[in-house]
């Protein structure tokens, strides 16, 4: 990413991140899709209700390792080839024990959790199913998301992709025989989940092996290096995701009290809304492997270049993907076999948030660009300022607006959080100014 035209290059490493998000939530649009049609809406609201708590653990899984990513993707600017293979195995040394742990700590906890979220009774013993079977599967996750973080740093978002569409038809496939043909139900669904989990972790596993484990030699198994570095530049990464996560846990538990028409309603609008930010998160994460790239390489003037075209690239994209979304949100929702009345509650969801989609795409955009340059504590300090911004007018609003409050307590939030990360990449940017005009070869 330190040579070659830069839109050409954003362009060629987002794609693949754009696909293989895409595949991804698709396998995880399935399950709804599936249980809703062969098991019933309140299948859609059980899983709906279960998505923010097992992406509390996700998310904090992809704080991990986004330290690995921008940490690998650093030493790749400078060309420091031990050390990656030494950052390499000290990720799996430390990351895999912990998302172990994680998982038998979680399962001890579903019930007062749901409890907390105020799940409803008609969909409580199937939330928990679905739940518990998920849980299995965050070692699978953990590894898979360490060999992507890894491969993305270096520049390859092509193997996840790849791994990703293996995933989604194994899901597909194996969630119609568990719940279609066995009549498995929930937890059915679930099983599918995981095994494709396990298929896509396999694979970027073995690929890592034989293209990056074998080939690059080191002297170190574990370097405390790597690891305070990986550290430094994942927790806040961690904290952030963590705290968002727990937030939208307590956001679930305001939409519960809306009733089970509501959660199926904006379960199924999330689905659409999350394909939606797909190319925006992806857009964010090439410049910010960018960033990394050529901030190790010292090519100051390269990243200012990489900023503005990423600004064009994100505004040209959140505005299409608004459009498409207000166009095809209801025959969208109707494909979960829910009700005219809840696919009409999902469309107006999607309008109201929709008209906040540049602002999104910005807020990631200004995030990637700041951990790319090493500041990863003010994504999080935005993050964290936004999601009190946003529980706070939920809660204060649900009782005089009831839906749309969701929506607009989101689309705020995103605002204030863009605006204090804007401020800090006009100083980063700043920065990289003054670097050039002090050493202009170093932006050659």
């Amino acid at each position: 990413m330190t040579k070659g035209n830069i839109t050409k290059i954003l362009f060629q490493f987002a794609a693949p991140l754009v696909a293989s998000s895409l595949l991804q939530q698709l396998y995880n649009i399935a399950d709804s899709m599936i249980a809703g049609n062969f098991i019933g809406e309140n299948a859609v609201a059980a899983i709906g209700v279960s998505t923010s708590i097992v992406m509390f653990f996700t998310n904090v899984i992809i704080g991990f390792t986004t330290g690995v990513s921008i940490y690998i993707a650093q030493l790749t600017g400078r060309q420091e080839n031990g050390k990656i293979g030494e950052a390499t195995r000290t990720s799996f040394l430390y990351l895999l024990p912990a998302s172990i742990i994680m998982a038998f700590l979680s399962l001890g906890i579903i019930d007062q959790v749901l409890v907390m979220m105020h799940t409803d009774a008609s969909i409580f013993a199937m939330t928990k199913t679905y739940i518990s079977v998920i849980f299995i599967g965050i070692p699978f996750v953990m590894l898979y998301n360490i060999c992507s973080s890894i491969l993305r740093g270096m520049g390859n978002s092509r193997t996840s992709m790849e791994a990703i569409v293996i995933a989604t038809f194994t899901n597909i496939i194996v969630d119609v025989l568990f719940v279609a043909v066995f009549h498995w139900g929930i937890m059915g669904a679930a099983l599918a989940t995981v095994l494709s989990q396990l298929f896509s972790c396999l694979y970027v596993l073995i690929y890592l092996y034989i293209h990056v484990i074998r080939k690059i030699p080191c002297r170190h198994n574990f370097t405390v290096e790597a690891l305070r570095e990986q550290t430094r530049l994942g927790l806040p990464c961690v904290l952030q995701s963590g705290v968002m996560s727990f937030g939208s846990i307590i956001l679930q538990g305001i939409m519960n009290t809306l009733g089970v028409q509501a959660v199926t309603a904006i379960t199924s609008a999330y689905r659409l809304d999350s394909l939606a930010m797909l190319p925006a998160v992806s857009v964010a994460s090439a410049v910010s492997t960018f960033t990394a790239q050529n901030m190790g390489a010292g090519q100051y003037k390269r990243i200012q270049e990489g900023y503005s075209i990423g600004v064009k690239m994100m505004l040209a994209l959140s505005v299409t993907i608004a459009g498409i979304v207000i166009l095809f949100g209801k025959p969208f929702i109707l494909l979960f076999g829910v009700s005219e009345e809840v696919a009409n509650l999902g469309q107006s969801f999607l309008f109201m948030l929709s008209i906040f989609y540049p602002v999104f795409g910005m807020l990631n955009l200004f995030i990637g660009f700041l951990q790319g340059t090493g500041n990863v504590v003010t994504p999080a300090v935005c993050n964290i300022a936004g999601l009190v911004v946003r529980l706070t007018l939920a809660a204060l609003l649900v009782a005089p607006l009831g839906f749309p409050s969701v929506p607009y307590s989101e689309g705020i939030s995103w605002i204030v959080a863009a605006c204090l990360c804007y401020s800090k990449c006009r100083k980063a940017k700043k920065k990289l100014s003054e670097a050039i005009a002090a050493r202009p070869s170093a932006s050659e």
